[in-house]
């Protein structure tokens, strides 16, 4: 099992295309905190709008998720996710992943173990 697998395996995230970079201990607000940087990346072949195969990578937006938080520590992650651009419509898109909804910071563990306090 590699190192990747590894950390996410240990925050409980089961998507295939995110990719750890690094993992560093912080300080915010004199709270410890641990910052995941990962990367979110995977192949498209059709465009989403219009359905033409004319879709190239487009560069990277970095987003700051909110992870649940394991034995009182806080965990964070910035998630570089790949953009998306079409030629034939013109049109950009990003990669998508299940830990949270479209444009929504809070992870859905999070949410969840919110809910049960």
């Amino acid at each position: 099992m590699s190192l990747n697998n590894s950390i996410l395996n240990l925050l409980g995230i089961e998507d295939r295309n995110i990719k750890v970079l690094n993992v560093e201990t912080t300080s915010k607000n004199n709270e410890q905190l641990k910052v995941t940087h990962a990367s979110l990346s995977y192949p498209v072949a059709r465009c989403k709008n219009c359905g033409f195969e004319t879709v190239v990578k487009n560069g990277f937006r970095k987003t700051h998720l909110r992870l649940a938080s394991l034995n009182g520590m806080r965990y964070e992650m910035i998630l570089a996710k790949q953009r998306y651009y079409c030629s034939n419509c013109q049109t950009t898109f990003g990669a998508t992943t299940d830990l949270t909804k479209p444009n929504q910071t809070l992870t859905r563990k999070l949410k969840s173990q919110i809910m049960l306090f």
